[in-house]
């Protein structure tokens, strides 16, 4: 796997306030796009990311709610985009991979957070249409019951 560090020294305003996990989900995206030679580093890699990697607050969340990310992960496979015959040495974040990056931002200051962790990157993933927020409905989570879901697992019900 990617090195979180050598992937994101050249990519600092990427990963500032972003957590240790979240960093290594980004650069486990990289390695998936990079494998399936993708031309960008869209959400379907970081919910493949998500679901094979160490268990963040994101996925816990997910799992809370009674979602088995590994159960679908060949879901998820299907969704990835495909890949293409001279993908480019390295892909970086498309359009739809920067949308995510921007939504999980702007999740992290809806729960008044001062980082970007995977909790941030799950919540994104169900704000915008997009076959992966409908395979994640289809189980049972929505924007708002993950956004619930990860107040409880952080201490935050008020």
């Amino acid at each position: 796997m990617t090195s979180p560090t050598r992937y994101f020294s050249s990519r600092y305003d990427l990963c500032e306030g972003m957590t240790d996990r979240a960093r290594c989900v980004l650069a486990a995206a990289h390695q998936v796009a990079l494998e399936q030679r993708s031309a960008a580093i869209e959400p379907e890699h970081v919910l493949r990311a998500l679901a094979t990697g160490d268990r963040g607050v994101g996925r816990c969340a997910l799992e809370a709610l009674g979602t088995d990310l590994p159960r679908l992960l060949p879901k998820i496979v299907e969704l990835i985009p495909p890949h293409m015959q001279d993908p480019p040495a390295g892909p970086e974040f498309g359009p739809r991979g920067e949308a995510l990056l921007a939504a999980a931002r702007s999740a992290a200051a809806e729960l008044n957070h001062f980082y970007l962790g995977t909790e941030h990157l799950v919540l994104a993933l169900l704000r915008e249409p997009s076959p992966i927020r409908d395979l994640l409905r289809q189980n049972g989570v929505t924007y708002e019951s993950a956004f619930e879901g990860v107040k409880r697992l952080l201490g935050q019900d008020a």
